[in-house]
């Protein structure tokens, strides 16, 4: 999941793309996996400014997620 100022997407695997598009609300976008879109790191790193803050729910990324993305951000200069 991302949400930004003006965006709300949700990515996720086949499994749930029929429950998400049933329940999802119309201003969140569906971003499939295993088509062509980008992952939710790579979005950031296509979209958004390097001045952006990046934060992660603390509940729900493993902390070598956390770890692996800052790594991440840090060379593509976040």
């Amino acid at each position: 999941m991302l949400v930004t100022h003006d965006k709300a997407m949700l990515w996720t695997d086949g499994r749930y793309w029929l429950a998400c598009e049933q329940c999802l609300p119309e201003e969140w976008t569906l971003m499939k996996i295993a088509t062509d879109v980008p992952t939710w790191f790579n979005w950031i790193v296509e979209n958004m400014p390097i001045s952006s803050k990046i934060g992660y729910d603390a509940n729900i990324t493993p902390a070598n997620g956390a770890i692996t993305r800052s790594k991440f951000f840090a060379e593509k200069g976040y």
